[in-house]
């Protein structure tokens, strides 16, 4: 019988553009925020939707810091400028025609692989110039092509890594799954169908889930014309931390100290 103690390092490298790029090409602006407990337990990535910066996310990552335990937050932003447009907007892979017409069926291979790019940065060893986060403890969050991306990317690394879980808000998958068996990582997909009418289109967005990811979890917030584009606010959240709950990770003083052992036969 063998006994060792369980140390975890308190804290993981702060993530550089420089370092990322040893992982692949540029990966864009994006900000980092340390846990503000000082334990880097948990890694929130929040990806942003079609014409958004990785700014405002910056500023919901605060405030999910100041929920959770434990927690760092990375937010990214897409490498794509929206064109036509002079404010500062950005997309995560091309959206429109050279005519500015939306496209129809888009590839989402462009952001994939910058989210691909950063995960494999995330899961490297310090001595690979690394972060060190274990994929368990990465929490995808994104908001519609935010959230179609979180989902896309994990089913394209499922053979790599199995993220601790993906929530997403009103981001469907783009295509029906063909693999099997389904994903093992929680899902938590929010959506803001009409309380009264669901579409064709809306029930094939939750069977494509259903069918790429084996745990799942649909809250749907009743839509209204003014709200049907909106990021979740206040109470919205409630769902989304009790989905979170569990998946959790809060060290205690004793972890933290290295007085936890296990024992191997």
């Amino acid at each position: 019988m063998h006994v060792s103690s369980v140390l975890e390092r308190r804290t993981r490298p702060k993530p550089t553009a420089d370092n990322c790029a040893r992982f692949g090409g540029a990966c864009g602006a994006f900000a980092y925020r340390g846990a503000l407990d000082g334990v880097d337990s948990n890694l929130v990535v929040l990806l942003h939707g079609l014409g958004d910066t990785a700014a405002p996310f910056a500023s919901l990552g605060t405030s999910l810091q100041n929920a959770l335990p434990q927690t760092v937050v990375l937010c990214l932003q897409g490498t794509r400028r929206v064109p036509f447009l002079e404010e500062d907007a950005w997309m995560w892979w091309d959206s429109f025609t050279p005519l500015g017409e939306p496209i129809a069926q888009p590839d989402p291979r462009a952001g994939i692989a910058v989210v691909q790019q950063w995960l494999a940065y995330l899961c490297a060893p310090e001595e690979e110039h690394g972060c060190c986060w274990p994929p368990e403890r990465i929490h995808l969050l994104g908001f519609a092509q935010g959230g179609t991306l979180a989902l896309e990317t994990a089913i394209v690394e499922r053979q790599h890594l199995q993220l601790g879980s993906i929530v997403s808000v009103q981001g469907p998958l783009l295509s029906l799954p063909t693999f099997y068996p389904a994903l093992a990582s929680p899902v938590c997909f929010v959506t803001r169908f009409s309380r009264n009418v669901v579409t064709s289109a809306e029930r094939q967005q939750l069977a494509w889930l259903y069918k790429a990811y084996a745990h799942v979890t649909h809250h749907n917030i009743a839509s209204q014309t003014d709200m049907h584009e909106r990021m979740l606010q206040g109470p919205e959240w409630a769902d989304i931390m009790r989905f979170w709950s569990p998946l959790w990770c809060n060290r205690s003083r004793m972890e933290l100290d290295g007085q936890v052992y296990t024992v191997h036969p």
